[in-house]
């Protein structure tokens, strides 16, 4: 329903040069404030790069999609796009068989050990349930970001990042179809010691998909990080 919904004129003519992509929430856009883009996650920058740049804001609906949608086109401050409209049915019929076909479980074999402690089945468990926990408008984010691309052509772009799958599918995607595209990571939350995710080991730093440069909303978060 989303890749109907959301669907829009191509913007390949647009010449667009940065792409920032954002969440929204119906309360994002207010009718007391003349439908004018509050970001949850940026704050004014949208309003700061708009009339300096070519901008486009691709979002992900949070909350009631159709209600959003009507908002989103009565505002004309932004180049405002929900993310659906980068997304064909056929993506999602094989992102489907990838998701059902798909068992990195059986990747691991059964006689590992780890300090004489057998450890296959756990990590065979792990991956498993992992995996079908990813969402698949999470997968989705790599077509959707190589099409996106595609069609723009922006040389610049800026999200999220806290490390998390769908965060490295959108940059996999965008690189995959454009390798020279500068990508900006924020990480916009506090960080807990106990998050996981945000520490890798060096030979996974070394695979993932990651932003060519990461911000930090203060010192303490970096330095957790480092």
């Amino acid at each position: 329903i989303r890749t109907v919904l959301g669907r829009k004129e191509s913007l390949r003519d647009a010449d667009m040069s940065i792409a920032l992509k954002t969440f929204i929430y119906e309360n994002s856009l207010a009718r007391e404030r003349n439908y004018k883009f509050v970001d949850p996650m940026f704050g004014r920058l949208a309003d700061f790069i708009n009339p300096r740049e070519k901008l486009i804001v691709l979002v992900y609906v949070l909350g009631p999609y159709f209600r959003t949608l009507v908002k989103i086109k009565k505002q004309r401050a932004l180049t405002i796009v929900p993310v659906e409209n980068w997304l064909s049915f056929s993506d999602v019929f094989k992102l489907l068989a990838v998701v059902l076909g798909t068992r990195l479980d059986r990747m691991i074999p059964n006689d590992l050990h780890f300090r004489q402690i057998a450890v296959s089945k756990i990590i065979q468990c792990e991956l498993f349930r992992k995996y079908n926990d990813l969402w698949l408008d999470q997968l989705a984010c790599k077509p959707i970001m190589a099409s996106f691309i595609a069609d723009t052509g922006v040389s610049r772009y800026i999200q999220t990042f806290e490390n998390h799958p769908w965060e490295k599918l959108a940059i996999d995607g965008l690189r995959s179809a454009k390798p020279t595209i500068k990508i900006t990571g924020f990480q916009q939350a506090a960080i807990p010691e106990s998050a996981a995710n945000y520490f890798c080991s060096e030979t996974e730093i070394d695979r993932i998909s990651k932003p060519d440069r990461l911000l930090c909303i203060g010192k303490e978060p970096l330095r957790v990080i480092n």
